[in-house]
């Protein structure tokens, strides 16, 4: 260190031009630096979650979705539903849909709408095209219809129709910040001042990028005005106030530069780089000025020269500020450990910064020191603050925690050890977040648009789940539709949707049942009436062999997404078992009972997922079962009741204009009557329908034998409507007896759904259907043989959805916590070792350390501060920095009690109360300058703050008090030999006495 100092004296100018040149350069290149907010970037590109979520967006119109909703006038009776409303919905949809960057855009104004026709079936718009009602009738009756549709209600209009949203699907690859910049500008100059909010993560992350400029603009120059103050009270010049504080300053240009160059982006983390260096690298600086005014103040001084002084100063703190500065940079460093790349990128930039101040406290301050205008300007008095020929009251305090460590040292470490333990006590109940919206306060942008979001829309986080299986197949879209229901009865998720859905949706409006036809003619029939419709854009793929189910989480939180993807994962295994295809017609007759039983299970456990996502507590789902299975035994048994309604059904479609076949008015009632006989026997069969056809039709009816011949043609497909229609009457029949006896329970649930009632009657269809399809179980215990496997019907399913990513990172945030701090521990301990050249040493030196980090997780845990990707990095930053003080103040010691000949008391009280106080600076400063970072306008970062700040705290007192308590306790000898020619004390002999070893003066004097 003495060459290092001869060097920098006789080459100070270059060095400060050298130092200014580099600064310029990279000063130069910050302005290229970018603003990174997708959480997505921070998993690697080869992550299969990365890899599937990215691949759904491509293929399926975007899964990064942005809302932006519309409030209508609290008191208007139509809600959203004015022309006023529904006119400006439908230009903010048209204006959004323009937007560089938007994909798709749904709202009420051009979303798909099916409706029933004289011919049939009628897919279009809710709305028309060009026009908007004006009459408020017409208006009312399109809310009313509107409301009555659960395709809208809740998804694009709130059940009280006083909130409707704009949903925009983001194309891929699109800077999504940007985008949502851009929606958020273009939808407040149509809306002019009608009040908007922005829903969903482009939009938070639009705002966070906000954040992020609005803490760097306001949080920097806050820490440096509070370390100026502090720099003030502690060296009262004005070369002690500013250089360390240019130093730091140099170091962060120099760090923003680099990274500007490296194309490394700022992200939320490393958005608080410049506090945390401004905060940390000053110490250096401290260290290094401190030392010079003590010894320039002729304590100990190797002369007056200023060669001398400078010597003197960078030989006792050269080395202990370098391996200050390399437990810092481990700290930060073991960062590296993180697998997310924000940490990582924070962890290499930080260090790297650390070094930066490093070298600048060892070259740029003393240049500027070694000028007599700067460097001599200060009292050249003894230790007390401004100069006082008096200990002033920072050296008095660090002064007398000596006697603390000698007399108490037991008491000191029972109460470590209490600390400590009642912290690990704690660790269970530590958790984790990593969603977005939680990061901001209560009143923000976003976290009011998602409390609506979620209260009006069932969430703006998007849950998808991608099935692949052939989607023409009636078995797999009705698996689809049973994963919906499964999806809707999960906890927190909402609205599930899919190609399913919008079949059974369908079927509802033609045949009054809201399920999937049984039949690949019925599903094929339903599909050409939404065959080319942009909708199936965003649901299945063009070869129909994939198709995502959606839904929407209406909570922000990762013990939420977590439980989803466990759910889903899940679901995954039972529904990728193979079914096999049963038609109820060729169930054995000795096997009935058991496929009764199956049957009730399959429609029990549909109806305990629609009650589950209609109250909290539903019934047990085997009560259900044995409920809806006693419910098919009241249904099956004989009632005189339906058989007249069937024999009524035959009479009226006999003698209607909808019949194939026109008969005479006697054929009429004699076939009338031959049919209610067959019914009243329990054998109206096609077959034998068209026996009685054929018997009651005769050429003589007709006027040509070919008209005869021709109607005959179409007895068999007479005989088949009739026996279909029969079937119908007997069915509805069938599932209103059912339903009655379920009734009390979609009572006593549908108060919070109205459409349970619907729901219930849908499941309950499952017991008419003529084909079942059952796993291999169920199909061996029905038939009482195994199934053919070829014969099997198979899906894949897989969540590919935000919830599953923040999972990922919530794992890969506690991965990296455990790796860094490992990491940090094991190099900072072999450091400490290496300088203290002793195994005790380095394991007592991590003593308060250990119970920094312990402490920090025990406090976390009692106040509920959950881990995330800022408070992460607070155990290895403490570790990092909090050994610095250890090491000085050991380093010192050591020092110290070589030059009072063994006196313990002397080495102890001079070593507090010269280091001791630039500790208590340097922790101060640091502690301040973290505090600063509370100012932020995101959590994670003001719990970052106070956290670190805390850990500063301890960790000095630890360095100062536990420490030496713990080494004279212990008889440490990497401190000293205790017993030996220099004639020291041992730590549990006699009380040392240092006064009369230095002449009845006090050492700090």
């Amino acid at each position: 260190m003495k060459a290092l100092a001869r060097f920098i004296l006789r080459y100070r100018l270059w060095v400060m031009l050298g130092v200014l040149a580099i600064t310029a350069f990279f000063g130069f290149s910050i302005r290229n630096i970018k603003v990174q907010t997708d959480m997505l970037a921070s998993l690697p590109e080869d992550d299969s979650d990365v890899i599937a979520f990215k691949d759904i967006g491509k293929r399926y119109g975007g899964n990064y979705i942005a809302m932006v909703a519309i409030e209508a006038e609290e008191g208007d009776p139509l809600g959203v539903f004015s022309r006023e409303n529904l006119s400006l919905l439908r230009r903010l949809t048209r204006a959004i849909a323009k937007t560089d960057g938007v994909r798709q855009v749904n709202s009420l104004t051009n979303i798909l709408d099916i409706k029933k026709t004289d011919s049939g079936l009628e897919v279009g718009k809710l709305l028309p095209r060009d026009k908007i009602p004006a009459d408020p009738a017409r208006l009312k009756a399109l809310r009313d219809y509107t409301l009555s549709k659960s395709m809208y209600k809740d998804n694009l209009v709130s059940a009280d129709a006083r909130y409707t949203v704009v949903v925009a699907r983001l194309q891929p690859g699109v800077n999504k910040q940007v985008v949502a910049a851009a929606i958020k500008k273009t939808s407040r100059q149509v809306a002019g001042t009608r009040k908007l909010y922005f829903g969903g993560l482009p939009m938070v992350m639009d705002y966070m990028n906000q954040v992020i400029y609005h803490d760097m603009s306001a949080l920097i120059p806050l820490v440096s005005i509070i370390i100026l103050i502090t720099l003030y009270l502690s060296f009262r010049t004005l070369t002690g106030v500013l250089l360390p504080l240019v130093t730091v300053f140099l170091s962060v240009v120099w760090v923003l530069g680099l990274m500007a160059l490296t194309g490394a982006p700022i992200s939320m983390v490393s958005a608080i780089m410049p506090v945390v260096l401004i905060a940390c690298g000053t110490a250096y600086g401290i260290h290094v000025i401190n030392k010079y005014y003590e010894d320039n103040s002729g304590i100990r001084s190797n002369g007056p020269d200023e060669y001398g002084v400078m010597e003197a100063t960078l030989s006792e703190v050269g080395v202990p500020l370098v391996m200050a500065a390399l437990t810092t940079f481990i700290g930060f460093a073991s960062l590296l450990s993180a697998d997310l790349s924000i940490i990582r990128d924070f962890g290499v930039y930080t260090s790297l910064g650390i070094i930066a101040a490093l070298v600048l406290s060892l070259t740029f301050v003393p240049a500027v020191l070694s000028l007599k205008r700067f460097g001599n300007r200060h009292k050249k008095t003894d230790k007390g603050e401004g100069g006082s020929s008096k200990p002033g009251l920072l050296s008095r305090f660090t002064a007398a925690l000596g006697p603390l460590s000698l007399e108490h040292r037991k008491l000191i470490i029972l109460l470590a050890l209490v600390f400590t333990g009642a912290s690990i006590a704690l660790l269970p109940r530590i958790k984790t977040e990593v969603n977005m919206t939680t990061y901001f306060e209560k009143k923000s942008e976003p976290r009011v648009a998602q409390e609506l979001m979620e209260h009006h829309f069932g969430g703006a986080t998007p849950v998808l789940v991608k099935v692949q299986g052939d989607m023409k197949d009636p078995a797999v879209v009705k698996l689809m539709r049973l994963l919906e229901q499964e999806l809707d009865a999960m906890p927190h998720v909402h609205n599930a949707q899919s190609i399913a859905y919008l079949v059974a949706e369908m079927n509802r409006t033609m045949n009054n049942r809201f399920v999937v036809p049984a039949g690949r003619k019925g599903l094929g029939n339903l599909w050409v009436f939404i065959d080319g419709n942009d909708i199936l854009e965003q649901m299945v793929n063009t070869d129909m062999t994939e198709a995502i189910v959606q839904a929407k989480v209406d909570r922000e939180d990762t013990a939420v997404f977590k439980d989803i993807a466990l759910r889903v994962s899940g679901l995954a295994g039972r529904f990728e078992q193979p079914r096999f295809k049963l038609p109820a017609s060729s169930v054995p007759p000795g096997k009935q009972k058991d496929f009764a039983r199956v049957l009730a299970g399959h429609v029990g456990h549909r109806i305990w997922l629609d009650l589950s996502a209609s109250e909290k507590d539903p019934p047990a789902e085997d009560r259900l079962v044995v409920m809806v299975e006693s419910a098919m035994k009241i249904a099956s048994l004989p009632d005189k009741k339906v058989d007249q309604k069937v024999i009524s059904m035959i009479a009226d479609y006999l003698g209607g204009d909808e019949a194939e076949i026109e008969l005479a008015g006697k054929a009429v009632e004699t076939a009338s009557r031959e049919m209610t006989r067959l019914v009243r026997e329990k054998n109206l069969t096609r077959k034998n329908i068209e026996k009685v056809l054929k018997a009651v039709m005769s050429v003589s009816d007709y006027d040509s034998k070919k008209d005869y011949e021709e109607d005959l043609s179409y007895v068999p497909q007479m005989a088949s409507s009739l026996v279909t229609l029969a079937r119908e009457v007997v069915s509805k029949e069938h599932i209103n007896k059912m339903y009655k006896a379920l009734e009390p329970l979609v009572e006593a649930a549908g108060k919070k759904d109205p459409d349970l009632g619907s729901k219930v009657r849908a499941d309950l269809w499952e017991t008419q259907e003529p084909v079942l399809y059952l796993t291999a179980t169920e199909y061996e215990r029905v038939t009482g043989t195994k199934p053919d496997k070829k014969s099997a019907v198979t899906i894949s399913v897989r969540e590919t959805d935000l919830p599953l990513i923040a999972g990922e990172l919530d794992s890969r945030l506690k991965r990296s916590q455990l790796n860094s701090l490992g990491l940090a521990l094991v190099l900072v301990l072999v450091l400490m070792m290496i300088q203290l050249r002793s195994l005790v040493g380095g394991l007592v030196s991590m003593i308060p350390i250990v119970l920094t980090v312990v402490l920090n997780f025990g406090v976390m845990c009692a106040l509920g501060v959950p881990l995330d990707n800022a408070t992460m990095m607070v155990a290895s930053v403490a570790i990092g920095i909090g050994i610095d003080y250890t090491i000085h103040f050991t380093s010192r010691f050591r020092s110290e009690f070589k030059r009072a000949d063994g006196d313990l008391g002397t080495a102890l009280s001079v070593t507090l109360s010269t280091t001791g106080r630039a500790i208590v600076i340097n922790s101060a400063t640091v502690l301040l300058g973290f505090l600063v970072l509370m100012f932020s306008r995101t959590a994670p970062i003001q719990r970052f703050g106070w956290l670190t700040a805390s850990t500063m705290l301890y960790s000095s007192l630890a360095a100062m008090i536990l420490v030496p308590s713990v080494a004279f306790a212990t008889g440490a000898k990497y401190l000293q030999k205790w017993n030996g020619s220099s004639g020291s004390t041992p730590p549990g002999g006699n009380k040392p006495a240092s006064r009369e070893k230095n002449g009845g003066k006090n050492p700090s004097t």
